[in-house]
């Protein structure tokens, strides 16, 4: 028996959104949530919030780092 297959499988990834426009939908979802919740986010979930910023500020610094040298980033996590 001789089976032949022609086949083409396409994968398609999608790309995530810029690290600009995730960061801001993250930040807009801490507003929103603190809103919700009376202007206070308990610790925890604030640190995660805080966690995922300095992850995504980071990922934006190691994508453009040929554009700091002997620069401060642009994008810093304040508190």
């Amino acid at each position: 028996m001789n089976y032949s297959i022609n086949q083409s499988i396409s994968i398609t990834t999608r790309a995530l959104p810029p690290v600009e426009e995730r960061l801001h939908t993250l930040v807009e979802g801490m507003k929103t949530l603190a809103e919700l919740t009376g202007g206070k986010l308990n610790r925890e979930l604030e640190q995660h919030f805080l966690s995922c910023a300095a992850n995504l500020l980071a990922e934006h610094n190691r994508q453009h780092a040929s554009q700091f040298v002997g620069k401060k980033p642009r994008l810093m996590v304040k508190k």
